[in-house]
Order: structure tokens, then C-alpha cells, then sequence
């Protein structure tokens, strides 16, 4: 996803700077995003593995995640107008979803992946 949203988008893709980790609330391995210029390195995490610190770490549910990068966006966060926006931001307030670091890192995310 973030390959294809890096073709469609170069401008943003271009201007993000760091790693992002997404790790999930069930059984599934984090996958890890590094991002620097033209290059985007996307790779799986095993469990206990030992890794640095990352800029951006989002927490939560497979569904939840996919919601969170599926709703149209404004500004860079999910677009409050629309139900399925709504429930986006429902899950960050809830702490469903969980995003720690940095927030204009998570804009510039959000905005690379959407649909």
C-alpha cells in the first residue's frame, strides 16, 4: 500500500522522513516502514526482535488500522463530515487505535495511504 500511494502520490512520499511501526493487537507480526526521500523500505517485525525506537508507532486492531488509512481525509486526519470518518476518529479518541510520536509524521501517513 504505501508503494502504491508513494506512485501516486511522489510529492508526499518525497517529503516523509522517518519510521513508522504498526503493531497489532492480534497475532500478527508489526511491519515497519522507513522512509527517507526516494527510498521506502516496508519489512515485518519479528516479535522480541530488538530495533531501535521508532518516530511513529500506531497500535490496534488489523480492522480498525484498515479503517483508519481507508476513510477519505482532510488535512490529513480522517474527514469528520462522514460517518465512516467519524468512527475512524472514534477509535483514536477511544484509544483503539492508539498513534504515538510524532503527529505530523502520522498526517503525512495518512495522506500517503489513502485510497
Amino acid at each position: 500500500m504505501a508503494e502504491r500511494g508513494a506512485a501516486l502520490r511522489p510529492e508526499t512520499a518525497k517529503v516523509l522522513l522517518g519510521t513508522v511501526e504498526i503493531r497489532f493487537t492480534q497475532r500478527f507480526a508489526a511491519v515497519r516502514l522507513r522512509f527517507g526521500g526516494d527510498l521506502i523500505v516496508v519489512e515485518d517485525v519479528q516479535s522480541g526482535a530488538h530495533r531501535p525506537q521508532a518516530d511513529l508507532i500506531i497500535r490496534g486492531s488489523l480492522s480498525d488500522i484498515v479503517q483508519l488509512v481507508s476513510v477519505p481525509l482532510i488535512g490529513g486526519v480522517p474527514r469528520p463530515t462522514g460517518a465512516r470518518g467519524r468512527a475512524a476518529l472514534a477509535n483514536v479518541t477511544s484509544g483503539r487505535v492508539k498513534i504515538e510520536g510524532s503527529r505530523n509524521l502520522a498526517r503525512r501517513l495518512l495522506q500517503l495511504l489513502e485510497i
